[in-house]
């Protein structure tokens, strides 16, 4: 007597199952990654590192700086040493617990420009950013743009620190007084 067969073996389940929970293991974490979490993480993660250092400037009574690399996509920080035979300020390379030598930006991110009062808009080389011991900071403002063309835009309140993140490039007018 002949047996048909309808179904599928356990054998066969296990490996469609097996292939499945591999791919989702693939898949999963990089689909965030698909819509722009790059570019949110970077500003935030900038956003938190010009927090921390208008605190620690004010803390450490000195100044400190965050220095960009536009055409590289790096970013550090520095500190400022005096030079008093030389009457000048020379940028020491600074890290702590909180803080790594270089910053990379991903892949998929760029700095588009960085608009200061001091220096305008500003889209390739170097630029930085001071953090003052009263409790100041550069007037500033960062666009990102990814991969996929979306940007946002990172504020910087000079007197208090705060950061606000914005979806999409926004200009912003700074007011110089004389």
């Amino acid at each position: 007597m002949k047996k048909d067969s309808e179904g599928f073996t356990l054998v066969e389940l296990s490996v469609v199952l097996l292939i499945i929970a591999l791919m989702a293991t693939i898949l999963i974490p990089n689909i965030g990654r698909l819509g722009g979490e790059d570019l949110r993480e970077s500003s935030r993660k900038i956003g938190g590192l010009i927090q921390y250092l208008y605190g620690l400037s004010t803390i450490q009574k000195r100044n400190f700086y965050l220095n960009f690399d536009l055409d590289k996509g790096e970013y550090w920080v520095s500190v400022g040493k005096v030079n008093e035979e030389e009457n000048s300020v020379e940028m020491i390379p600074y890290a702590d617990d909180f803080v790594r030598k270089k910053y990379n930006l991903p892949s998929s991110v760029r700095v588009e420009d960085i608009d200061t009062v001091s220096n305008g808009k500003i889209s390739e080389g170097r630029v930085t950013v001071t953090f003052y011991p009263e409790g100041f900071v550069d007037p500033v403002t960062i666009h990102f743009k990814n991969s996929s063309d979306d940007e946002m835009t990172l504020l910087v309140l000079p007197l208090t620190g705060d950061v606000r993140v914005y979806d999409g490039y926004k200009e912003i007018t700074y007011v110089q007084q004389e």
